[in-house]
C-alpha cells in the first residue's frame, strides 16, 4: 500500500477570501484499458473561479488488477499531440471551457459549455480524514457517471478536479463508482510554478460549443464518412474499416443533457 504524503501548508490562509488563490495537485488514477497514473493541478481564484490543468505525461501501470499506484512502469506521454487539457470554470459568467482535441484532427479546439447542473447529495452521516482534514462524503450523477467525493468543509471553496464543483468545501477526493476514474490529492499550496509556466502559452486553434465538438468527437452520421477515410488511409492498402455512426463511449462523460431529454421524448 503506497502512503500519499500530503503538504498542507494552509494554516495561515485567510481561506474565506474570496481573492485568495489555492493551488491543488492531485494524483489522478485511470482503471481503464491502459491502467495509468497521470498529475493534475487546480487552482482557485476564491469561490469564483478554477483552473484546472492535467499534465499528458503518465506512469503505466502493470496490470489492470493493480489498483495501487505502487506498481509502474516509465513514464511516457499519452497525449501524441502534446496538448495540455485545460478546463476553466467561471460561476460568474456560467460557462466552463475546455481546451480539447480529437483522433485524426490537427485542430486544438476550445470549447464551450454552459456551467453543468451537478446537484450534490451531502445527506451522509461518514467522514474521511485527508491529511489534516476531517472530509464529508457527497455523492451526485453527472454525464453518465455516479461520482462519490470527499470535500474539507473548512476550505470553504467549492471546486474540485475536472468538471466537478458546487460542492460545499474543496473536494480533496473524488471517484466514480466503478473507480475507473479517481482524483486524490497530494498538495495544496498558494503558489505552483509548474502551473504558471504550463499554461503561459496555451493556445487553441478554433472555438466551438460543446454540442457541435461532440457530434465531431463521436462521430455523427454527416461525419462518420469523413473520419473512416481519414483512418483509411492511413492503413496498409486493401484493409477496409467501417466506423459506427453511435459508437459505445468511453471516458468520463457517456451522455449529454440534451441527449437524454430526446431520450425522454
Amino acid at each position: 500500500m503506497i502512503k500519499i504524503l500530503l503538504f498542507f501548508t494552509l494554516c495561515s490562509i485567510p481561506l474565506a477570501s474570496q481573492n485568495n488563490n489555492l493551488y491543488v495537485e492531485y494524483e489522478v488514477i485511470y482503471n481503464t484499458s491502459s491502467p495509468r497514473i497521470k498529475k493534475s493541478i487546480l487552482k482557485t481564484e476564491g469561490n469564483i473561479k478554477a483552473e484546472y490543468i492535467e499534465l499528458p505525461e503518465y506512469k503505466l501501470l502493470k496490470s489492470s488488477e493493480q489498483k495501487e499506484p505502487s506498481e509502474t512502469t516509465k513514464t511516457v506521454n499519452y497525449n501524441t499531440k502534446g496538448t495540455l487539457r485545460r478546463i476553466k470554470t467561471n460561476l460568474v459568467e456560467k460557462k466552463i471551457s475546455s481546451i480539447e482535441t480529437i483522433i485524426f484532427d490537427k485542430i486544438i479546439y476550445n470549447v464551450i459549455e454552459g456551467l453543468p447542473k451537478i446537484k450534490w447529495n451531502t445527506n451522509y452521516t461518514e467522514t474521511k480524514l485527508i491529511g489534516k482534514f476531517n472530509c464529508f462524503k457527497a455523492t451526485s450523477s453527472f454525464r453518465g457517471r455516479n461520482y462519490i467525493i470527499w470535500y474539507a468543509e473548512k476550505i470553504p471553496i467549492g471546486f474540485g478536479p475536472w468538471k466537478l464543483f458546487g460542492a460545499p468545501g474543496l473536494i480533496l477526493e473524488a471517484y466514480d463508482d466503478t473507480f475507473t476514474y479517481k482524483w486524490i490529492v497530494k498538495k495544496i499550496t498558494q503558489e505552483n510554478k509548474e502551473f504558471e509556466e504550463k499554461i503561459k502559452n496555451l493556445n487553441y486553434d478554433k472555438e466551438i460549443n460543446l454540442k457541435d465538438f461532440v457530434d465531431k468527437k463521436y462521430v455523427n452520421p454527416i461525419s462518420a464518412k469523413s473520419l473512416e477515410n481519414k483512418i483509411t488511409s492511413k492503413l496498409p492498402r486493401g484493409v477496409n474499416l467501417k466506423v459506427k455512426k453511435n459508437p459505445n463511449r468511453q471516458g468520463k462523460e457517456l451522455i449529454f443533457e440534451w441527449e437524454k431529454e430526446t431520450t425522454k421524448n
